[in-house]
């Protein structure tokens, strides 16, 4: 019952020598597996569905899909009828000797052979992938894609046969370079039954996996091996964009474990399971968004399981937060159980409830066109989280503060701009996140200053404006750092700058919240290592009234703390302001107390400072 693809050759031979390790019998010969464990990129292929459109380049969005009469079930019926009869007597037989394991593979290479019917489809699903792979200038035109598939289905067709084999030979030399793999050929039995017709519920019963977790660029390696990739890398990406195998768009570049979640949607039955080793970004990042709600919606996800490899766990770097997630096809997903923070193989084997959160939490977290799944520790985090996100708006929201945050300035698109810092009083210095510290900005060890030029000083306005630091991890001192930055600095693609125009005070107060230990506990729950634009905006921040006294009070605090030389944490003011923004969220003392236990780099002392001010003005 166990089907396996990798496009490694190699793994697929240790697979088969795993298994035959795991069920050697002395008395019987190796089991054959050759029909189960194949070679092939499981994610680059196209089913029968597929040749019924025209292959063609351009976005989909932007392209007619045209019908093509390339054949009828008819036609295709009784070839998918011989594979799954002969590749059902090929795993039933029993290899009861050497001589009945070499007949099966002969039997399975007659079955898919070039010239077998198997094999003619399977080269009509390489050539049509195989538009994507064509040298620029030798692809096939739509009239002559339709003469080669009539010459594979053995039709009269008007093309030389001179021309028609030399297209024919280069789609399959780009199909074995590139390992097409068409999985309703590969694996009929799994999608039609003994007559050749689809399944009630085609598909696997269940569908495990360990995708790479690696972008579509090409972008590793020495020169010449790196174009080799990108290229590869663009044609693949291009693949993905335009075949219309793939449905979910994304706006950047693709990381390949995504394409294996849709991919595993599809492969799947109806009912059936999937069991998926992912990075966390799968649940909480933004460019995530449109996959996540495409797998809550075509699934039930019911249990993720978050693993911290700081202790190593795994022979990974320590930094990497990845997941388990398992899920049922079928029906949507209402509430999912959580289990997070795990860092020993033991806590995996423990029977502990999982922290339940529910499709209603996620969307007035996080808004139901992005679902992120906040990394929730325990019953109390789940709480304090449905308490504040129950009362208090997004920052971004038009009914909240309604401001936004971007980008001034990128190293390498606007290198024109910069220039060796003069340390002049007229010079515009040019800040960077490691300028930034909670409430203060320094410019005394820039490197660059600004060049004033048509199309960039717009983007850099000359206004004091609040900003905060883009990489800052939820394992550092601090995760959001924020500042406002004097009206003559200019600053990098490393920080995000206010773009909404507020007054000095308001900003102030947004600098005093966002460098709370509220705020950075909830920026936590979501965070990689990216405090991206996105996540900011749907951030929980109260809204005040400028003229209330705790804005006031507010503002004052975190002038005061922006304006002093002594260190912040050491100040009273501190105390103050934490204290401050962790009532004006509405938190009570044991709540508070649990959100201060979360910092573990920031000294007791301090800690205990903030708590007694919030106790003594309670």
């Amino acid at each position: 019952c166990v089907f396996g693809v990798d496009v490694n050759p190699m793994a697929v031979q240790l697979a088969r020598l795993s298994l035959w390790l795991a069920t050697l019998a002395s008395d019987r010969p190796l089991t054959f597996l050759d029909h189960r464990l194949v070679s092939g990129d499981s994610l680059v292929g196209a089913s029968l569905d597929d040749i019924r459109r025209q292959p063609s380049r351009g976005h989909r969005r932007h392209r007619r899909p045209v019908s093509l009469p390339l054949f009828t079930d008819t036609t295709l019926s009784p070839t998918l009828e011989h594979a799954v009869r002969t590749r059902l007597q090929l795993a039933l037989r029993p290899d009861d000797s050497p001589a009945v394991v070499a007949e099966k593979a002969e039997t399975l290479a007659t079955l898919h052979a070039p010239e077998s019917p198997l094999g003619r489809w399977s080269a009509m699903l390489d050539l049509w992938c195989a538009g994507w792979f064509w040298e620029d200038g030798r692809r096939p035109s739509t009239a002559v894609f339709a003469e080669l598939c009539d010459r594979l289905l053995h039709r009269p067709a008007a093309l030389p046969d001179r021309l028609t084999q030399r297209f024919l030979d280069h789609a399959s030399t780009l199909a074995s370079r590139h390992r097409f793999f068409h999985w309703s050929l590969a694996f009929p039995e799994v999608f039609s039954d003994e007559q050749g017709n689809q399944l009630s519920t085609p598909g696997f019963d269940a569908v495990v996996g360990n995708p790479p977790w690696d972008m579509l660029r090409g972008d590793s390696g020495v020169a010449d091996v790196r174009a080799g990739r990108r290229l590869h890398a663009r044609r693949v990406s291009d693949f993905i964009r335009e075949a219309g195998v793939y449905r979910i768009e994304s706006r950047s570049h693709v990381n390949r474990y995504q394409l294996f979640v849709e991919r595993a949607l599809q492969l799947t039955r109806e009912g059936g399971r999937i069991g998926l080793v992912l990075p966390s970004g799968i649940v909480s990042d933004s460019g995530s968004a449109p996959l996540r709600r495409h797998l809550f919606n075509h699934a039930e996800v019911d249990s993720v399981t978050g693993l911290n490899n700081r202790a190593g766990l795994f022979a990974i770097h320590r930094s990497l937060r990845f997941l388990l997630l398992t899920a049922t096809t079928g029906r949507s997903t209402s509430s999912i159980g959580c289990k997070f923070g795990i860092t020993r193989m033991e806590d995996l084997e423990r029977d502990d409830p999982p922290i339940v959160v529910t499709r209603h939490l996620l969307e007035r977290l996080s808004g139901p066109d992005d679902l992120g799944v906040p990394e929730i520790a325990s019953d109390r985090d789940l709480r304090i989280l449905e308490t504040i996100t129950s009362r208090t708006r997004w920052l971004g929201a038009s009914q909240g503060w309604n401001v936004r945050f971007g980008r001034e300035l990128n190293a390498s698109d606007d290198r024109g701009a910069f220039r060796e810092f003069t340390g002049s009083v007229h010079a515009r210095p040019i800040l960077e996140g490691k300028h930034l510290q909670p409430f203060r900005a320094a410019s005394t060890d820039c490197r660059y200053e600004l060049v004033e030029e048509r199309g960039v000083s717009p983007r850099v306005p000359r206004r004091a404006r609040l900003a905060y630091r883009d990489i800052a991890s939820a394992t550092n001192r601090l995760t959001l750092i924020a500042a406002v930055i004097p009206a003559r600095a200019a600053t990098t693609h490393t920080l995000f700058c206010l773009r909404t125009v507020l007054p000095s005070d308001a900003q102030q107060v947004l600098c005093a919240i966002l460098n709370s230990f509220v705020a950075n506990y909830l920026v936590r729950l979501r965070v990689g290592t990216h405090v991206t634009v996105s996540l900011v905006s749907r951030l929980p921040v109260p809204t005040l009234h400028e003229r209330h006294p705790v804005f006031l009070r507010l503002a004052r605090l975190s002038h005061s703390l922006a304006e002093s030389d002594a260190p912040v944490e050491s100040m009273g003011e501190y105390a103050k302001l934490q204290a401050s923004v962790a009532r004006l969220y509405g938190l009570n003392q044991a709540e508070f107390e649990h959100i201060l236990g979360t910092f573990p780099l920031i000294p007791d002392g301090v800690k205990e400072n903030v708590l007694r001010e919030f106790r003594d003005r309670s």
